[in-house]
């Protein structure tokens, strides 16, 4: 996993591919894009960097302060998850999207 300040993801990221990035981290690029959106980190539209190398002008988006309650760093990668003695590699947000075990008892709601 790859722990990145928002600027710093957001420099990296208007001077390389995201495609290019990722595979550096270890993610696909659309995960590298979507980490980006839940950061609020704008990324180049498609074709920005073929319009680099032609010499066409291409408008770097600013990076929108955080908003409040907003982390100011964004982690990136796969995390290890081991189900019945097996190891599976999830997404690093993973444990935080899960829903709660409907057969397990609210623990706001035990005594009641």
């Amino acid at each position: 996993m790859t722990t990145i300040s928002r600027e710093a993801l957001y420099n990296l990221v208007w001077t390389e591919s995201v495609r290019t990035i990722a595979q550096g981290m270890g993610v696909s690029d659309v995960w590298l894009k979507k980490c980006c959106s839940k950061a609020g980190i704008p990324v180049p539209d498609r074709g920005c960097w073929a319009k680099l190398r032609t010499d066409k002008t291409v408008v770097r988006q600013k990076l929108p302060p955080r908003s409040p309650g907003m982390a100011t760093d964004v982690t990136i990668g796969m995390i290890d998850v081991h189900i019945d003695g097996l190891l599976i590699l999830k997404p690093s947000n993973w444990l935080r999207r899960r829903p709660l075990n409907p057969r397990l008892p609210n623990p706001s709601k035990v005594g009641d």
